[in-house]
């Protein structure tokens, strides 16, 4: 049983709860300055060397399900059918609907807003995982 488990169960010191509360508030804290950061900065990031291909791939799964799979270039784009492209198609619809605060560079900071947004969660996720009792 994990020392914040054991706490919650009352089997367990006062004091063992009272550190795993501290270390909860922590790992919020830190979770907020990365979201706010990430906020305030993601126009400013650079593109990568294979931000183009996840662009057009995203379109070409926009085109797919718009097509109700009639358009089946996307299930054979280089290798990236291999993967999985939820986050390109997500992040291309943003780029359709981003408000004009991320218009700026052809849409390169929708996506990354999308990005920033994704590993917001993905942290989120994470510390919400480890408080879970196993």
């Amino acid at each position: 049983m994990t020392s914040l488990a054991a706490a919650k169960s009352g089997s367990a010191p006062a004091n063992t709860f009272a550190v795993a509360r501290r270390l909860d508030a922590l790992a919020i804290a830190t979770l907020v300055v990365v979201a706010v950061i990430a906020a305030f900065t993601f126009r400013d990031y650079g593109l990568g060397w294979d931000d183009y291909t996840h662009s057009q791939y995203g379109s070409l799964l926009v085109s797919l399900y718009k097509s109700g799979f009639a358009d089946k270039r996307a299930l054979s784009f280089v290798n990236l059918y291999m993967y999985g492209g939820g986050f390109d198609l997500l992040a291309t619809l943003w780029q359709k609907f981003c408000p004009s605060a991320c218009s700026r560079r052809a849409g390169w900071s929708a996506r990354r807003s999308a990005s920033s947004a994704f590993s917001s969660l993905g942290g989120w996720g994470a510390v919400s995982a480890a408080r879970s009792p196993v």
